[in-house]
C-alpha cells in the first residue's frame, strides 16, 4: 500500500491510498523470518519501503532454510555468506566473510542500508563490503558506537581507511 498526503487548505490534509498487487508469492511456502524478513518460493526478502511504497527485495543467493538476519541492519548469514546491503542497492555478500564468526560492531547505528557498518569474523575486518587490508579482528574495536572511528593495535581507522 502507498500513501500520498497533498495540503489542500492550511489545517486540511487529501490522503490518498492505492495498492499494488504483487505477484510471484506463494501463501503455501511464505513464512516470515524475522524484522521484516519473509520466505516464499525458496527465495528470502526484505519487505522494504520507501515514499514510492512499500515492495519485497530479494536477498539474492541467500539459503532459506539457514537465512538468519542481522539485528537492526540490514543483511544476514547463512551456511556459506554473510550478505549486507538492502535497498535501494540489493544486497551483496561479503567476500570471504565467515558466517560462522561475524559479528556487527556497530549495530546500534542503525545502518540498514548506508554501508558503514564494521563487521569483523576470526581473520579480517570489514567496512560494508570491502576488507580492511591489514586490520587485526582481535584488537580492533570502536571508538564510539555511534561514529566510523575505529581502532585496533597498529592504527586507527575512519570510514573503513587507516589513517595516520
Amino acid at each position: 500500500m502507498t500513501a500520498c498526503f497533498r495540503p489542500i487548505s492550511e489545517d486540511t490534509l487529501l490522503t490518498t491510498q492505492y495498492f499494488k498487487d504483487i505477484t510471484d508469492f506463494d501463501l503455501e511456502t511464505f513464512r516470515t523470518v524475522k524484522d521484516g524478513y519473509f520466505i516464499t518460493k525458496g527465495k528470502v526478502y526484505l519487505w522494504w519501503g520507501n515514499s514510492d511504497g512499500n515492495y519485497p527485495v530479494e536477498v539474492i543467493g541467500a539459503d532459506p532454510k539457514t537465512f538468519i538476519p542481522f539485528d537492526s541492519i540490514a543483511g544476514g548469514t547463512d551456511k556459506k555468506s554473510v550478505f549486507y546491503g538492502g535497498p535501494p542497492e540489493d544486497f551483496s555478500k561479503i567476500d570471504g566473510a565467515d558466517p560462522k564468526t561475524i559479528k556487527v560492531l556497530n549495530p546500534k547505528r542503525g545502518c540498514w542500508n548506508c554501508g558503514d557498518c564494521y563487521f569483523t569474523d576470526d581473520k579480517n575486518v570489514y567496512y560494508g563490503l570491502q576488507k580492511i587490508k591489514g586490520a587485526d579482528p582481535k584488537t580492533f574495536t570502536l571508538l564510539n558506537l555511534d561514529t566510523i572511528d575505529a581502532k585496533d593495535k597498529n592504527r586507527k581507522y575512519f570510514n573503513g581507511e587507516p589513517i595516520e
